[in-house]
């Protein structure tokens, strides 16, 4: 886990102790024609707020209400969290994504096998690191992609959740409506990710361990109500500039 506390903390140019990264609306349901507010943060304790970003790490922030794409504008850092907000245009839901920029990290090899249990990565990328790791020195760019799905009263069967946003990894839902159950990760907005590692964290209880099927779906469990956020890490191994490659991408569903 120091790996990525070490990671978030680069990210935010804080020494705080931030795990994961999840942007989050407002408690009351968003309303046709009035300016709706979501909240970018990283901490250890989903959903409690902890430290925002700096706005000068934003890459893109859209928001997404069944065709049409609109930005998602900055407002204000407020307590512990980067603010944004969009003005919806009709009732039903509508998806907030915010993506920041690439960020370089390295760390020393004492600590890769610590990040490995956490971000659990796929075996191309354990093999690449036992062919370096002996120069004792891990190098990586990584990218921050949160989304989440905004009840805009009167929260009416939607499909906008089903549709990508264009994040370099992502989870879009296979069923309609505010609280879809069955997500597909994807990257590139084509390509699915199978047997990928998700960590499920219900609001305020203990976080649990998923994977993704061969089809890249991943299930909320049935017995698994309310607000929730999934989280992971993708993680590909070195390009062509000798530096590995990743993407933390979360979304939060229910609230």
């Amino acid at each position: 886990m120091r790996l990525l506390l070490a990671l978030a903390a680069c990210l935010l140019a804080t020494t705080a102790a931030a795990h994961e990264s999840w942007l989050r609306p407002a408690a009351a349901p968003a309303t046709v024609g009035r300016p709706a507010a979501v909240g970018f943060t990283s901490g250890m304790a989903f959903p409690t707020p902890d430290t925002g970003p700096r706005p000068a790490r934003l890459d893109s922030a859209i928001t997404l209400q069944e065709d049409d794409t609109v930005p998602l504008e900055i407002t204000s850092p407020g307590p512990g969290e980067l603010l944004f907000a969009f003005t919806p245009t009709r009732p039903g839901l509508a998806v907030a994504a915010v993506t920041l920029k690439p960020q370089d990290i390295a760390m020393g090899a004492a600590e890769v096998p610590e990040y490995f249990q956490e971000a659990d990565p796929p075996p191309a990328v354990r093999d690449a690191w036992t062919a370096i790791a002996a120069q004792g020195e891990w190098r990586e760019v990584y990218v921050k992609a949160a989304k989440a799905i905004v009840c805009v009263a009167p929260c009416a069967d939607s499909r906008t959740a089903m549709r990508p946003s264009g994040q370099p990894v992502e989870f879009i839902a296979l069923d309609p409506g505010p609280s879809p159950r069955r997500f597909k990760l994807i990257r590139n907005v084509t390509l699915f990710i199978p047997g990928q590692t998700v960590r499920l964290f219900p609001a305020g209880k203990a976080a649990r361990v998923l994977k993704t099927d061969a089809a890249g779906i991943v299930e909320i469990p049935a017995d698994v109500a309310g607000e929730v956020m999934l989280s992971t890490v993708f993680l590909e191994a070195p390009a062509a500039d000798g530096k590995f490659h990743s993407v933390f991408a979360s979304i939060v569903v229910g609230r």
